[in-house]
């Protein structure tokens, strides 16, 4: 039988709430067999990506929530953000070489995504102009 762990939190766009998500991951994490290395890591993945929201809508001066969905079960934990800004940009067709390349030119936020793609299996971003942005972050347990 598969255990399944659900839980959400929906905050504003203010670095004061980063540790509210912070929390929720760590309590979900922690009834989780998994290492405390790939715990960590986990961690920093989405938090990279909740803290790129909260750095953009400051840096646009715009108000908006983000929610946080944690889905566990035996085999994946998968970390589903949501919001209402344009925050993510996602360069396809780039190999490790020419990211690293880019990374030495780019904002310090791309470091983030860099980050995020070296920790996770999987990495999906769907934006509905005028609705929200949908990040996926799934990593095979």
């Amino acid at each position: 039988m598969t255990k399944l762990i659900q839980k959400t939190i929906s905050k504003p766009c203010h670095p004061k709430f980063l540790n509210e998500v912070r929390g929720l991951l760590g309590e979900t994490l922690a009834e989780v067999p998994i290492s405390r290395r790939d715990k960590d890591l986990l961690i920093l993945a989405v938090d990279e990506a909740v803290s790129s929201v909260v750095q953009y809508a400051r840096f646009k001066n715009l108000q908006s929530q983000v929610t946080l969905t944690v889905d566990i079960d035996d085999v994946r934990f998968k970390a589903t953000l949501t919001d209402s800004l344009n925050v993510f940009e996602m360069r396809g067709g780039l190999n490790e070489t020419q990211m690293a390349e880019n990374l030495a030119r780019e904002k310090t936020y791309t470091m983030g995504i860099f980050l995020i793609r070296q920790i996770m299996d999987e990495i999906s971003y769907v934006y509905r102009k005028g609705f929200q942005n949908e990040l996926e972050l799934i990593k095979f347990l």
